[in-house]
């Protein structure tokens, strides 16, 4: 077997092409992180021409490629009849060549009369498990004995090239991750609307039935049906927050279909609720207008109150007293802001949990363990909030309780961005 087909097999080795691949760095767009290191390499080295070069089966491209004649620097590759980089894949070692022209590995090829490759020092990008993607190599048009000093230089110029594409692969696959986990929770969510339906009209018709019974067991029935169907209603806004967040995470906007509705009014009504709920917890609110009509999708604000207020009922002692209270101000030509506050004197949160408060599966590290929580609700109220064009902030003291306050757009406004 011949050096050249020895080199070869190195080169089109399956797994080390599979390595390259899955950086995704082929074709990809230049990149300045890449491109600063090939200038550095120019102006320390004083070479005309700097590589971040990968080795593909048939042809080398060039990451960054600095210094190159055209029309080899607006295509950014070369056929491997143009490359010698991959002799350094293949061996796995610096390739330092003084003229080119007299080396007999690359006297015959085709980059020193059409690329004025003379004098050459490549070094290998290996990764962390070991497969060789590439080199990043210096080129000059003359001979030239390369010092211990410029190989050391090039090298770690080198390991800071493979270092920026390690993390790249890095977020890459954390991306996927995240991508991965919106698409089962998008999944799931969809697939537990099914179950639940049935959950729903199996209590509605244990209810029907319930009220042509009579006899003692009746109350029990009645208050089990109760149990089942308040569970199964939050089971319900659980899924549609956990849809919410995972059609936003991967793209799909959910729709809004948004009316003039009464804030003021659907604040008393979520406050009667779970004032009903919760009936060792004082629920009130207080308006200083009678009425705040503003163009929302009213189920969805719904559930942001929702998720407020039994957050406040849920961290405040028993007799506490939550208050939401509702205003109007005016933002000049912008048409002015409805604003919701919901306040309570309960556990408070941490100082340093507050600018993660909002993020999806997080939770205050001071929340009771069997008070429960996803912690998936604020992260839902926070898109919500945002898709109608408005804001969401908290204020907290650890021990002393939490006011939440929501401003929503009185005339359409969409997200920023």
């Amino acid at each position: 077997m011949t050096v050249a087909s020895t080199a070869a097999d190195h080169v089109r080795d399956p797994e080390r092409l599979a390595a390259l691949h899955r950086t995704a760095l082929l074709d990809s767009p230049a990149d300045v992180a890449f491109d600063r290191l090939t200038r550095l390499a120019t102006r320390i080295l004083d070479v005309p021409v700097a590589l971040v070069s990968l080795v593909d089966e048939e042809r080398q491209f060039f990451k960054s490629c600095l210094g190159l004649p055209e029309p080899w620097a607006s295509a950014r590759e070369t056929p491997l009849s143009h490359s010698f980089c991959q002799h350094a894949v293949a061996s796995g070692q610096p390739l330092v060549i003084e003229d080119a022209r007299l080396h007999p590995l690359v006297r015959d090829n085709l980059a020193i009369p059409d690329l004025g490759v003379v004098a050459y020092a490549g070094i290998p990008l290996v990764t962390a498990d070991g497969y060789v993607l590439g080199s990043f190599c210096v080129i000059d048009h003359q001979p030239r004995a390369w010092t211990d000093w410029e190989l050391a230089v090039l090298t770690d110029l080198a390991a800071s090239a493979m270092t920026a594409i390690e993390r790249q692969a890095a977020v890459r696959e954390a991306e996927a991750a995240v991508r991965a986990r919106d698409e089962f929770l998008l999944s799931a969510s969809h697939d537990l609307k099914t179950p639940l339906a049935t959950i729903k009209g199996q209590a509605q018709l244990l209810r029907r039935r319930a009220s042509r019974a009579a006899n003692d067991d009746v109350a029990r029935l009645v208050h089990g049906i109760g149990v089942i169907e308040a569970n199964a209603a939050r089971m319900a806004v659980l899924i549609d927050e956990l849809l919410d967040i995972a059609r936003l995470e991967i793209g799909q906007e959910p729709e809004l279909r948004r009316e003039p509705a009464d804030l003021v009014a659907l604040a008393r009504e979520c406050a009667a609720e779970h004032g009903e709920k919760s009936p060792r917890h004082e629920v009130r609110v207080e308006a200083a207008v009678e009425e705040v009509v503003a163009p929302v999708n009213r189920s969805r604000v719904e559930r942001v109150l929702a998720n407020l207020l039994a957050n406040a009922v849920k961290y405040s002692p028993d007799g506490g007293e939550v208050l939401v209270t509702v205003d109007r101000v005016s933002d000049g030509e912008a048409g002015g802001w409805a604003v919701l506050a919901v306040r309570d004197r309960g556990i408070g949160i941490p100082a340093a949990d507050l600018p993660r408060i909002f993020e999806p599966f997080f939770r205050a590290t001071n929340a009771p363990t069997p008070a429960g929580g996803s912690g998936i609700g604020l992260a839902g109220a926070k898109r919500i909030v945002e898709q109608h064009g408005g804001t969401i902030a908290i204020e907290s003291r650890e021990g002393e309780g939490s006011v939440f306050t929501v401003r929503l757009p009185l005339v359409p406004r969409v997200a920023a961005g």
